[in-house]
């Protein structure tokens, strides 16, 4: 009998059991019409099965749908975040809307990268 690479035993625990009181979470910083998006999604529809997808456009709407989720459905605890944006050497980038395209330049439309200094820039207040 072979042994299941690290790989192979990562993925065998999912989808993920649903629990009560729990949420698993996959954000969406690029829209369906991407390439980039249209192929996560698909990648993710079945090991992720279970997690709550949502679109977003900026972290600010990230932490809103989490405060609106957890005080509507008496959420107990986060299990997995996974969030799918494009990127660059500077971080994460981010649209104005998650119905804006990705542009050939991030410099377009208003994309910003997300960096661990605008993340710290959200207020732990805004969660509660």
């Amino acid at each position: 009998m072979s042994q299941m690479t690290l790989g192979q035993r990562a993925f065998s625990q999912y989808p993920l059991a649903q629990v009560s009181g729990t949420r698993d979470y996959v954000f969406y910083f690029v829209g369906p019409s991407d390439p980039y998006g249209e192929h996560a999604r698909h990648f993710i529809r079945q090991p992720y099965s279970n997690h709550h997808a949502v679109d977003v456009g900026s972290f600010e709407a990230l932490f809103a749908h989490f405060k609106n989720d957890i005080v509507q459905n008496n959420l107990a605890h986060v299990r997995a975040i996974i969030i799918v944006a494009h990127a660059t050497a500077e971080g994460l980038i981010t649209a104005p809307s998650a119905a804006v395209d990705f542009p050939s330049s991030p410099a377009k439309a208003g994309f910003s990268p997300i960096t661990p200094q605008s993340i710290t820039a959200v207020r732990a207040g805004d969660l509660y």
